[in-house]
């Protein structure tokens, strides 16, 4: 990995995107009430896989 700061931005803004985008899709399905308990789950899933693959990803 030749810069690692960018990397690790480059995680953290696709995560952050895709756990609004979750969000605001949740928001839109449930007419906006109670919708934050599923894309919160979805989202900590999210990072949990985002982790697993940054781990299991080997360092060069």
């Amino acid at each position: 990995m030749r810069n690692p700061a960018a990397f690790w931005t480059a995680i953290a803004v696709t995560v952050v995107a895709a756990i609004g985008l979750l969000i605001l899709s949740a928001q839109a399905v449930t007419g906006g009430k109670g919708g934050w308990v599923i894309p919160t789950v979805a989202g900590v899933a999210l990072l949990a896989g985002a982790a697993f693959l940054v781990v299991k990803t080997p360092r060069n």
